[in-house]
């Protein structure tokens, strides 16, 4: 990849929506690029994968590389945790996201799940002012140890019974 003129450091580049195949970012490291993103929706195992190359490549002496994610459209209880328990397995310590930030926390589900959620993840979640649990993001952050502690993330039983079927739901 080509310099800008008058430009010495660039920010490096990474992959994100073209990291579509297990050869994608060995092909990228070739071309210049610094690393690739992780989602939860672009394969889990091509991510161990890529994560495994740029740790060898950093071993190795082959420069700075980068990985970072992202949970665009991860909602809890379920999703968040499990991207969570991802990323952390993966060691990246920054996540982009917004999912979360689009509803009103877990306001959407009975309360039973509500509660369930909020006494296992008290780490993750706190009560929101308005009664429903919410991330509990301070500073930019959020703790995970429940998340690290849990199988895949995860340890709440939900009911799918309380949930409207497919075929009733309006929206």
């Amino acid at each position: 990849m080509g310099r800008r003129p008058g430009w010495d450091a660039p920010p490096p580049l990474i992959i994100d929506e073209s990291d579509d195949a297990l050869d994608s970012l060995p092909r990228a490291l070739g071309d210049g690029c610094a690393g690739t993103n992780h989602k939860n929706s672009k394969r889990i195992f091509n991510a161990i994968t890529n994560r495994c190359l740029l740790k060898h490549r950093r071993a190795s002496g082959d420069g700075a590389h980068v990985m970072s994610a992202e949970d665009l459209t991860a909602v809890g209880p379920i999703e968040v945790q499990h991207n969570l328990a991802v990323v952390a397995t993966l060691g990246i310590d920054n996540v982009g996201g917004n999912g979360h930030h689009c509803p009103k926390g877990l306001s959407m589900y009975d309360g039973a799940l509500q509660e369930a959620t909020l006494n296992v993840h008290p780490d993750l979640y706190h009560r929101h002012e308005d009664g429903y649990p919410t991330l509990d993001i301070t500073d930019g952050t959020v703790r995970i140890d429940s998340i690290v502690d849990a199988p895949f993330g995860y340890t709440v039983d939900v009911d799918t019974a309380v949930f409207t079927p497919l075929a009733e739901w309006r929206p």
